[in-house]
């Protein structure tokens, strides 16, 4: 397809522009092509049966200092689940075990050392875990066992998130309004090192338009496996930070339809893309490439196997393994296992309960469970 070709050799063309050609031997080989707009109109409901191997659920422990708001990120790590409630007045960092006991917070609100205004992100290694905030600049770090380790200052300006890879830290800054000085905004990535200091710049935004709010299309930046993945907002390229160099992973083909940045002053181009592709998350791994989004006004997953290089337009996955509520929207991939979670209450209310949890003691504001599917390796 002449578009998707095209689409390919811009990428790759942006590949060398922000590697600066470093590598020696020129851009990696393993570029990923996905036809988005060929399965347009391929929108299929699955069994869950066809994609995941097992599924158990993990019930996080309710106490009172561990009620979760409707607002929160979860992740996780060394078995451990990580909850950012985001709730303003009590923003905390909670950990859970792998069988969903509570183990307590880490850090706490405030102003003071070892305190935070908010957690504006975080981020774990094998050895600690960093609680980012943006107003006062600093990485809080602590081990596993909650205990403080340091605080980092981050030199860059404008930072609202951090990624932590091997060479130090990615930071990244959210799209500002700045109609009038778009064309002087900050980059969008830059390395910083275990101190915080500026090591380089990954790549600069060249995408906003003057006279627009461009903080409605936000890039996405996600992290697997010590990479960091970015996805700028209405662009087509998914690259990736392997600690060395930015370079292009994933090539999408959204079609003549989408929404581009230089589209979106025009009212008829905008409402034309109400039938098109438009990708507003993802989740990658190395088994899958999970795009989560609209397709033709409808919620979607494209859902792309690396093993066999099948992609798929799933709408719906019914869950037909333990006859309790469908696949949610993932909240994480990690490896080749899908998080998704479900209030007690919602659970209730649809008479839906996992046949693993009937005889559990519920409260209907207890917190949510997490639901663990492995999927199959083709």
């Amino acid at each position: 397809m002449k578009l998707l070709k095209n689409i390919c050799t811009n990428a790759l063309l942006c590949g060398f522009l922000f590697c600066g050609c470093s590598e020696s031997g020129g851009e990696k080989s393993d570029l990923i092509m996905l036809d988005l707009e060929q399965q347009k109109n391929n929108a299929v409901s699955l069994n869950a049966s066809e994609l995941i191997r097992s599924m158990n659920y993990v019930p996080l422990e309710t106490v009172d200092s561990s009620i979760m708001s409707g607002n929160y990120i979860i992740r996780q790590r060394k078995g451990f689940f990580f909850v950012n409630d985001n709730n303003v007045e009590n923003n905390k960092l909670m950990l859970f075990d792998g069988q969903g006991k509570y183990q307590g917070q880490i850090s706490r609100q405030g102003q003071g050392p070892q305190e935070y205004i908010r957690i504006n992100d975080f981020d774990m290694d094998d050895n600690y875990i960093y609680l980012f905030n943006k107003h006062q600049k600093k990485i809080l770090v602590y081990d596993y066992d909650r205990r403080y380790v340091r605080e980092i200052i981050v030199k860059p300006k404008n930072i609202s998130g951090i990624k932590k890879v091997s060479t130090g830290f990615v930071c990244y800054r959210e799209l500002i309004f700045e109609p009038d000085n778009y064309k002087k905004s900050a980059p969008d990535l830059i390395l910083a090192d275990e101190h915080g200091e500026e090591i380089n710049v990954l790549h600069y935004r060249t995408m906003n338009l003057e006279g627009m709010p461009p903080f409605i299309y936000s890039g996405l930046v996600k992290k697997y496996d010590n990479s960091v993945y970015f996805l700028p907002a209405l662009h087509d390229t998914l690259f990736v930070f392997d600690g060395a160099s930015l370079r292009p992973a994933i090539v999408l083909n959204r079609g003549q339809q989408a929404l581009y940045f230089q589209d979106v002053r025009d009212r008829e181009k905008r409402s034309a893309a109400s039938a098109g592709v438009l990708i507003n998350d993802f989740l990658v791994s190395d088994q899958w490439v999970i795009l989560r989004g609209v397709c033709q006004g409808k919620t979607t997953m494209f859902m792309y196997s690396k093993a066999t290089g099948k992609l798929q337009n799933v709408e719906n996955i019914i869950n037909n393994i333990d006859d309790s509520y469908n696949m949610q929207l993932p909240h994480e991939l990690s490896d080749n296992t899908l998080f998704d979670l479900k209030w007690v209450s919602e659970m209730k209310e649809e008479n839906k309960v996992p046949k693993s949890l009937k005889n559990t003691s519920f409260k209907e504001d207890d917190n949510p469970v997490i639901r663990i599917s492995v999927l199959k390796i083709p």
